[in-house]
């Protein structure tokens, strides 16, 4: 585990692999380092140097709650990169992490040469209703009801220890921030608008039996972008590269050849 200091944070990270970098960020509720994605960063550090950095209230990284925002987050992914010199990598993010990417890539469009989105976070929130609200909170008190809301974004349900990495997880985030952000933050997010701004080369990686991002979101954000790759999985859901980790990477390594980020032997 290494950390770095920057915008009054401190961002946890881990390094893996050997090869051409690209960072890695994760989902809401999750986190980049540690167990979450063990076997899809296994699979990716083959062929890439992973960075896999925490975002704020996630993981191991440490900041005031009251900091824990979508624009923060955005923000630090440049600074990240800019703190370990980074320049012209492939940007890749789960689900929150492909809407902070996308974000990442709109602040600094010289910092990154790529980005991969893995069933990606909706451009632009939506309302929730309260009684949401109200289940997503039962749920971090509720052992049993977490794992059965986790394993209901996999179209594979794994076994009760995996579920529990899951909700250790989820449960690094405060309460106070959990529930700030499902009732204002997220529904509050909007950047449908400058989706158009990216002309970086986008890979987006859909998972047609996704119930947390509707698939057709994804499918119209991929499209405002100037230069999107569009591969859909019609037996995958939400949790794609923690479901199919060698299918994802696999798709990411043939655009980065594609791209001339990497050599062919890679794929």
């Amino acid at each position: 585990m290494k950390f770095v200091d920057l915008n009054d944070a401190r961002l946890a990270y881990e390094v893996s692999g050997e090869g051409p970098p690209v960072i890695f960020v994760h989902g809401f509720l999750a986190n980049s380092t540690g167990p979450y994605y063990a076997a899809f960063k296994q699979e990716l550090a083959k062929s890439c140097t992973v960075y896999a950095v925490d975002m704020r209230g996630h993981g191991e990284t440490v900041a005031d709650s009251r900091s824990i925002t979508l624009g923060a987050c955005a923000r630090d992914i440049v600074a990240f990169a800019e703190a370990l010199n980074l320049q012209r990598l492939p940007l890749i993010g789960h689900s929150m992490g492909g809407y902070l990417s996308m974000a990442a890539a709109r602040l600094a469009p010289d910092r990154f040469s790529a980005l991969a989105l893995l069933t990606p976070a909706g451009s632009q929130g939506q309302p929730n209703p309260e009684e949401v609200v109200a289940d997503f909170m039962a749920a971090r008190r509720d052992a049993a009801l977490m794992h059965q809301r986790f394993g209901a974004m996999f179209t594979s349900p794994p076994d009760s220890a995996e579920l529990d990495i899951l909700r250790q997880a989820a449960l690094r985030l405060p309460d106070e921030v959990a529930e700030r952000w499902i009732r204002e933050e997220w529904p509050n997010s909007n950047q449908t608008g400058q989706l158009p701004e990216i002309s970086l080369p986008v890979l987006s990686l859909i998972g047609a039996l996704d119930v947390v991002v509707p698939p057709a979101r994804q499918y119209e954000d991929a499209l405002l972008m100037k230069d999107a790759k569009i591969v859909t999985f019609s037996r995958e859901g939400h949790m794609l590269p923690l479901e199919k980790p060698v299918q994802c990477c696999r798709e990411i390594m043939r655009f980065s050849v594609d791209l001339g980020l990497q050599p062919s032997e890679h794929v």
